[in-house]
């Protein structure tokens, strides 16, 4: 993940995204690639606890010197879309957990990304906050064309992806298309590659 974000450099190989080597880029121009294509979402929300939920969400445009009037504009409709209005002006320890999670979402999309890399993005949600975030990242991929990378270990929220990538010591140890499989059958696939893994590690 790191390398694909372009917060890593690789020690071979390169990582070309959109016809782009970003393995070339100088550390100014990382930086303006990782600002204008691509959001994070990591596991523990990362938000800074000094700032309000709208500060947090506003924080890569401030970055970017975005006029204060476009921020507000966009921080406005992202609230709206992850129903966050109510709380922006609050701080992350006064909100619950998943509301931290949907303003680290927000913050993500808040540059409008084409790109976005989530970590184990649902390790520290319930099942009903899981689903409401997945279900936002499934609308954005399909309505948007948003590419979401997502890490995960859990079949059911792999269940969500249109493919899947089974990694296993660096290797990647399958390659799974949902194509015209229904979520159910998509799950129960995965779960069979998990438990083939499992017995074929067991008995090695």
């Amino acid at each position: 993940l790191n390398m694909l974000a372009g917060l890593e450099k690789p020690t071979r190989g390169s990582v070309v995204i959109a016809g782009q080597h970003i393995e070339n880029l100088t550390e100014e121009q990382l930086v303006r690639f990782r600002r204008e294509n691509v959001g994070f979402i990591f596991q523990s929300f990362n938000l800074m606890d000094t700032l309000t939920l709208k500060e947090n969400i506003a924080l890569p445009l401030t970055l970017s010197n975005m006029s204060k009037e476009e921020i507000g504009i966009r921080v406005q409709q992202t609230a709206e879309r992850l129903e966050l209005v109510d709380v922006l002006d609050k701080y992350p320890v006064e909100c619950s957990g998943g509301q931290c999670q949907r303003c680290a979402v927000a913050r993500a999309l808040i540059n409008k990304p084409k790109l976005i890399v989530a970590d184990e993005p649902t390790g520290s949600l319930d099942s009903k906050n899981s689903h409401t975030l997945l279900t936002i990242l499934k609308e954005l991929n399909e309505r948007e064309k948003v590419t979401i990378l997502m890490v995960t270990h859990d079949a059911m929220i792999a269940s969500y992806s249109r493919r899947l990538l089974y990694l296993r010591d660096g290797c990647i140890e399958e390659d799974l298309e949902r194509a015209d499989m229904d979520q159910k059958e998509y799950f129960y696939k995965i779960v069979q590659i998990n438990s083939k893994e499992s017995m074929e590690l067991l008995f090695s």
